[in-house]
């Protein structure tokens, strides 16, 4: 894909409708707007509407320009009538030209009354991209968020994550792919990948995702945040004590200078380069910038915007510099004089903690000086390390060897859809899963092994009819700039001490078999 490298959005499937920060403004019903992109209107009573045409909006209800066609929770035909916001769960934009029949989708076209009915109530809360499970002494145990940055087919491209799980006594790997949230989720190739080592050694992907081989980790001598903060014990250890950002730094940060660092000191390493392990995930700040600025404001505008500027790519190139400019995690060493940066981690998601490591030179004599910088509060940092010891492996590639999902037939096509990264996607709605297993064969005497998860694919994200309340009136769509991030910041110092116990706490249930 030409912009696939793009770092556009860590920051749609990371984030969440939480905030209450936004002012809310009655649609003026005399000011109707037209939304030419295609789209999906998902109601709470089980049905969906197509409009292939788009949508007018006029007060708190919605048209079809130059109809539509509602689809109940049999397939049967329903008549068509306005339909008020109070009805929809979300709205989905869509392609026209869709190949379907290289698309599986895993579910029915539409959702049952009792479904959705669970489903309404959970996301207000929940955003999430797909999430990968794996079975742990009879208890599903989070392994990874796949495709976090992939919020348009433009950005379609190859992810790697670590997983936590080893092969059943029969040497088989066994993962649980499930929709977790309002997405339409398009899923176009999964593979396993396996590295073999010593087992005093461990396995951690780069910031690309390759994997590396590493030895022992020694904690920082000295770590101290841009508040002057000595955080060395909350990085020292994997207790999910993790840093977060000083309330004083995040109250003063401000578009044109919204960063927050930590300044880390490790003795000298014998060789010319470490590494640096972190263990990290994201914050929540993204859910302000996308769901409250990009999405809610400007109402079903929105829509237009996802279906527009999300697949052109000049405007996605301008978004995405804008976008790297001022999120991830950069990495940069103490060279004498200056900082140097070495590499720039993209936005994880929010869900499941990440593994990921960086090689850096080492520049100074005397010591290995290192600065993770950083939107302020962008990430949760539950540990750093340095390790002298350190290799690439060539990992064996595992294709998926079975498939299985509540329909039989589904699951042979998806086994074949996800055979390679081509035009065949299997595509999955909100609580939506499927099983994917690997044959890796029988563990080897000599060492031990980790698996990686390779994926690719995209998403769609859904505009919630809680949004559409919250039009703001504003007839543009969502501009980049710094009064833009600054304004996410001070929206989300406001609500961040509440946010995590909410968001944390709610799924989108799986549908019942």
């Amino acid at each position: 894909m030409l912009v696939a490298s793009l770092p556009l959005a860590g920051v749609a499937c990371v984030l969440v409708s939480i905030s209450r920060g936004t002012q809310v403004r009655a649609l003026d019903p005399l000011n109707p707007y037209d939304v030419k992109s295609p789209v999906k209107a998902h109601l709470r009573d089980g049905s969906t509407v197509v409009y292939d045409n788009g949508i007018r909006v006029q007060g708190h209800t919605l048209t079809g320009r130059g109809g539509g066609r509602r689809i109940g929770v049999l397939n049967e035909s329903i008549p068509l009538d306005p339909i008020p916001f109070d009805s929809i769960v979300g709205l989905e934009t869509f392609e026209r030209d869709v190949n379907e029949p290289a698309s599986v989708l895993v579910s029915a076209v539409t959702m049952s009354l009792s479904f959705v009915v669970d489903v309404a109530t959970a996301v207000a809360i929940f955003g999430s991209c797909p999430t990968i499970y794996a079975d742990s002494a009879g208890t599903p145990a989070l392994q990874a968020e796949i495709f976090a940055r992939r919020i348009s087919p433009l950005l379609e491209a190859r992810d790697i994550d670590l997983l936590h799980t080893r092969a059943d006594t029969a040497g088989v790997v066994s993962l649980d792919v499930r929709n977790e949230a309002l997405e339409t989720h398009y899923i176009n190739h999964l593979e396993l990948l396996e590295v073999r080592h010593d087992p005093r050694r461990q396995v951690i992907p780069d910031e690309h995702g390759r994997p590396l081989v590493v030895g022992d980790f020694s904690a920082p001598a000295s770590a101290r945040d841009r508040a002057n903060r000595d955080v060395r014990a909350t990085l020292a250890r994997t207790d999910r004590d993790a840093f977060i950002t000083d309330s004083t730094v995040l109250a003063r940060a401000t578009g044109e200078d919204p960063s927050d660092y930590i300044d880390l000191a490790f003795p000298r390493p014998v060789g010319d380069s470490a590494v640096i392990g972190l263990e990290l995930r994201s914050s929540l700040l993204n859910t302000v910038l996308l769901y409250d600025l990009m999405l809610a404001a400007p109402g079903a505008r929105s829509i237009d915007w996802l279906q527009r500027d999300m697949h052109r790519i000049g405007p996605m190139i301008q978004f995405g510099r804008w976008y790297r400019k001022n999120f991830g995690l950069r990495i940069a060493v103490r060279d004498g004089k200056r900082w140097r940066e070495i590499e720039r981690h993209p936005t994880y998601g929010p869900v499941a903690w990440r593994r990921a490591a960086t090689v850096v030179p080492v520049l100074e004599e005397d010591s290995l000086r290192v600065r993770l910088s950083f939107t302020a509060d962008e990430w949760r940092i539950d540990w750093v390390g340095m390790s002298e010891v350190f290799m690439r492996p060539r990992p064996r590639l595992i294709g998926v060897t079975r498939v299985r999902a509540d329909n039989d037939s589904l699951a042979s096509l998806a086994k074949r859809n996800l055979r390679a990264a081509d035009d065949r996607y299997v595509r999955t709605q909100p609580g939506d899963r499927f099983w994917v297993s690997f044959d890796v064969g029988r563990a080897p005497k000599d060492s031990t092994r980790t698996f990686l998860l390779a994926s690719q694919g995209y998403y769609i994200e859904w505009i919630r009819g809680d949004w559409l309340k919250r039009d703001s009136g504003d007839v543009n769509t969502f501009v980049p700039s710094s009064a833009s991030l600054e304004k996410a910041l001070h929206l989300w110092a406001s609500q961040r001490d509440s946010a995590d116990q909410k968001f944390y706490s709610t799924r989108v249930p799986m549908r019942k078999s």
